[in-house]
């Protein structure tokens, strides 16, 4: 009887398969744990479980995850860009390393983001400084949703967060404070 829970792992393949009578062999920490796929002798006490080479493993695993966390830290530092933050020296070498193109694009959304600081600023109103940041966050997720500029939509964001962020703390970028909506405003 063969219990097979993922079609890429290939049930006939003698280098896939060890065969072990301890339940306990299964490593859950194991990253195919949740995956695996179990073959049952006649006996109820013996299982096949899957193997990968200890040196493939570490070897791919050790890859992947490297590459997963030298991607995060890159958008990480590209969307600090965007939001006109300060990098320190591990960001600035970090930055070297990145593709030129990817460094515009955030450069870019920073300019953008400085463009909508100076509109919020000029507003003369509460509302018509929440419509221009209702533009901006519009034109971030259509620039996100096109297959050109994903990553300048992913930066632009950002970047409209930090001036939405700013506003809405009070620290408005004309000098003014933002009108409150809470509680009310009688002038005599």
């Amino acid at each position: 009887m063969r219990i097979q829970l993922n079609q890429w792992m290939v049930p006939g393949s003698a280098k896939m398969w060890k065969k072990t009578n301890d339940k306990k062999a299964i490593n859950h920490s194991h990253p195919f744990a949740q995956t695996m796929s179990f073959k049952k002798e006649n006996s109820e006490n013996s299982f096949w479980l899957p193997q990968v080479p200890a040196a493939e493993e570490n070897s791919m695993y050790s890859q992947l995850t490297k590459s997963m966390k030298d991607d995060y830290k890159t958008k990480k530092v590209l969307k600090k860009i965007a939001r006109g933050e300060q990098l320190n020296e591990e960001e600035m070498a970090h930055l070297a390393k990145i593709a030129p193109e990817e460094i515009q694009k955030a450069k870019a959304a920073s300019q953008r983001r400085k463009e909508i600081e100076r509109q919020v600023a000029a507003a003369k109103t509460k509302d018509e400084a929440e419509k221009i940041l209702l533009i901006a966050k519009q034109e971030a997720i259509v620039a996100a949703n096109s297959k050109y500029s994903q990553a300048y939509g992913e930066y632009l964001m950002e970047a409209v967060s930090k001036v939405e962020e700013k506003y809405r703390q009070g620290k408005s970028l004309g000098g003014e404070e933002p009108e409150s909506s809470t509680g009310l405003d009688i002038r005599v």
